[in-house]
């Protein structure tokens, strides 16, 4: 199963390293309300139960992956913008 949870509050971005091996610098872009790990365990293992292929699970996740399948030119357009 492929599981996009979108953002999950972890303190993961507190132990990043950036290419040089140093610190990450600067803090993460967020879209939307963090997810909680417990829902995301939650849902995962629901997913499972149901045999489910894709589990993709907020709205703007949704939204997304919508966007880049019907219209992928403007999909990574708007992925390109929110990087710079």
């Amino acid at each position: 199963m492929l599981v996009c949870p979108s953002y999950v509050r972890t303190d993961i971005d507190r132990r990043a390293l950036a290419g040089d091996g140093g610190p990450a610098p600067g803090g993460k872009a967020v879209v939307g309300r963090p997810a909680e790990p417990e829902d995301v365990a939650r849902a995962v293992v629901s997913g499972i139960a149901r045999r489910r292929r894709q589990l993709v699970l907020t709205p703007v996740g949704r939204a997304a992956y919508a966007l880049s399948r019907l219209a992928p030119a403007v999909y990574e357009r708007v992925m390109r913008r929110r990087q710079s």
